[in-house]
């Protein structure tokens, strides 16, 4: 592996020759974030509370290397999914535990995609039976999917339960009605990843968690709780444990009555410090009518707070209970951290009233031997590297990421830019123009899943979008630049909507400015030295700063840059440096940070990318890789 240590004014490339051990303290760490589950929180608590089974094991798996009965398609129709039986127990299946993916362990083809890997994608089926108790009967039960790739068909007991077509969002249906109690369930689940949503390796399988979740009827409802956190006075920096400030707490509760009959209840939030002390109790009687749905308001203060920062992962706790006539009837637990976020348009990025350069890489999802099936203790491991690297922050490109990672990153003070798959409701690599745009349910679900994690620092609606290619000298179609302009307009609204952390959008070369006006921190991707002055690195840095100059001077807002960086292949070298060596790699990134850092406005930089990855060949692609990774 090579690494470039991520600093303003030195990058150094080493070898490192072994694979450090995850210590002792980092076992610990992931043991907390495992405790501090939902499913850990609910275990054992009896049936009138809310339970969570993880349903990771207990899995078999028959893979279709040879099936031709349609071309990939993006989604599958409904004449197509007609035609899909679980063919158990005919077919070749064999054991497998979640997570899982099933590509990774092909064999290697010519015939295969060289941007997947070289190995062949094709469809399979997952199957597994699980048994629910008779006093289950009347409960809302749902099975959660932390993410499938991709375009699932879920059956339970043969009968059709739902479809869901994005390979990197989670979802969860009410399986209540095709159910048999006490006695074993059947659930199959097709996956068909033949169709890719990107353009690197995508896998494919079920690679994150399955969890069954049995509640009440009356419950807390799906992504259900938020704290917001404001720090109206001054910060105490003067304690080693970290920065203490008064915090003010208010907690979104939103609960569903699902009973044919209105229900009266007393909403209790309870929040708990880092070391585990009730802090303060909120309780209020409420109502809600049958098959009512409402988001409760409740209000707490804490004295003394400990802030969440990079150094110090002060994590806080809300515990929810619905009661009913004194029972709880549904429980939840809520980890969320307290501290400020502002971009100054000037001056960057400020992290509980401290400036903090944003300095990280770019990163997709796999790992080598699991590929995208990653065990959860694999993401405290990556970040853990990162950081001893000089890192600070994480793109998830180009997608929402595994619980596991945004837990990591709270417990190890990682900060993140999460980024949106698809600008629209689409699942290509790229929008098309006319594309529809009124679900956005997977933003709506990436925003829901992570806005308490205080790791979360903004939001980036999409990847390099784009309005056609202008011709020299012309500016791009007014009516596609208007186009843009609507789906920005609408993906921001559902944003603030759900949150207040700042929107952007990683913007490549040759995007129209305009679309500058509907994000609140101006992310740009440049390859100047590379793709545009190539070879001639004086010439691109020089180019760079006088665009980064305009561009502020255009539209007064914080910048940075969200991709950079060189091809390399290790162990090259040459002086002077030139393109394709180490030496190259380093005085690109050296110069690129070197800009930034004379420019207060800058509030950092993400080198793309961290690892890297096989891609698709072409004459600038050495080896079918995209050879810009940190480490290789």
């Amino acid at each position: 592996m090579r690494k470039a240590l991520l600093q303003p004014v030195a990058v150094h490339r080493v070898v490192i020759l072994a694979v450090l051990c995850v210590s002792f303290a980092l076992t610990t760490i992931v043991q907390a974030m495992a405790a501090g589950g939902e499913a850990m929180h609910s275990a054992n608590r009896g049936m009138l509370a809310r339970r969570v089974t993880n349903m990771d094991s207990g899995w078999h798996l028959d893979k279709i290397p040879g099936f031709h009965r349609w071309t990939p398609e993006a989604v599958l129709t409904p004449p197509q999914i007609a035609q899909l039986h679980c063919p158990w127990p005919a077919g070749v299946w064999q054991p497998v535990q979640l997570p899982n993916d099933y590509i990774v362990g092909g064999t290697f083809s010519h015939h295969a995609n060289p941007g997947h890997g070289s190995l062949p994608v094709y469809p399979a089926w997952y199957r597994r039976t699980f048994n629910v108790p008779a006093t289950a009967r009347g409960k809302t039960i749902w099975l959660n999917f932390g993410g499938v790739y991709r375009d699932s068909v879920v059956f339970i007991n043969g009968q059709l339960v739902g479809q869901h077509p994005s390979g990197y969002t989670g979802f969860r249906y009410n399986i209540g009605k095709f159910l048999h109690y006490h006695r074993p369930n059947t659930l199959a689940v097709f996956v068909d990843p033949r169709f890719l949503e990107g353009w690197w390796y995508e896998g494919g399988g079920i690679y994150r968690h399955v969890r069954l979740i049995m509640t009440d009827k009356l419950h807390v409802a799906p992504w259900g709780t938020f704290v917001i956190s404001k720090v109206p006075g001054t910060i105490d920096y003067g304690s080693p444990a970290g920065d203490h400030a008064h915090a003010e707490l208010t907690i979104q509760t939103t609960v569903n009555n699902a009973h044919r009959t209105g229900r009266q209840f007393t909403l209790v939030s309870r929040i708990v410090s880092p070391e585990g002390k009730v802090l303060a109790t909120i309780s209020s009687s409420e109502g809600l009518a049958a098959g009512g749905i409402k988001t409760f308001i409740q209000h707490a203060s804490i004295r003394n707070a400990a802030l969440w920062s990079l150094k110090h992962c002060n994590l806080y706790h809300l515990i929810t209970t619905l009661e009913v006539k004194g029972q709880t009837v549904d429980d939840k637990r809520t980890t969320f951290g307290i501290r400020t976020l502002r971009f100054d348009p000037n001056h960057g990025f400020f992290l509980d009233g401290r400036h903090v350069e944003i300095k990280g890489t770019c990163n997709h999802q796999d790992f080598p031997a699991v590929g995208i099936g990653a065990p959860d203790d694999l993401w405290p491991w990556r970040i853990a590297k990162l950081k001893a690297m000089g890192s600070n922050a994480y793109r998830t490109a180009h997608n929402p990421l595994a619980s596991a990672f945004y837990r990591a990153c709270d417990h190890l003070g990682m900060l993140v830019m999460d980024e949106n798959r698809h600008l629209g409701d689409v699942y290509t690599a790229k929008t098309p123009m006319g594309a529809p745009y009124s679900n956005l349910s997977d933003l709506k679900w990436m925003i829901l899943a992570q806005r308490n994690d205080p790791c979360v620092i903004m939001w980036s609606l999409a990847n390099e979008p784009h309005a056609g290619h202008a011709a020299a000298g012309h500016k791009h179609s007014p009516s596609a630049v208007a186009a843009g302009s609507h789906y920005f307009t609408e993906l921001r609204k559902l944003a603030g909507t759900l949150d207040s952390r700042p929107v952007t959008y990683a913007s490549a070369y040759g995007t129209p400015p305009d679309w500058f006006d509907h994000v609140d921190v101006v992310a740009i991707n440049r390859y100047y030295g590379w793709y545009i002055d190539g070879g001639r690195l004086d010439a691109g840095i020089k180019t760079l700063a006088r665009e980064l100059d305009a561009l502020h001077a255009e539209f007064p807002k914080p910048m940075m840059f969200t991709e950079f960086g060189a091809g390399t292949l290790a162990g090259s070298h040459s002086d002077p440096p030139e393109m394709w060596t180490e030496d190259y790699q380093s005085e690109m990134i050296r110069g690129y940070l070197a800009t930034a850092a004379q420019r207060p406005f800058m509030a950092g930089a993400l080198i793309w990318c961290f690892a890297d990855f096989k891609t698709s060949q072409s004459t600038g692609r050495a080896n079918g890789m995209n050879n810009k990774g940190v480490f290789t």
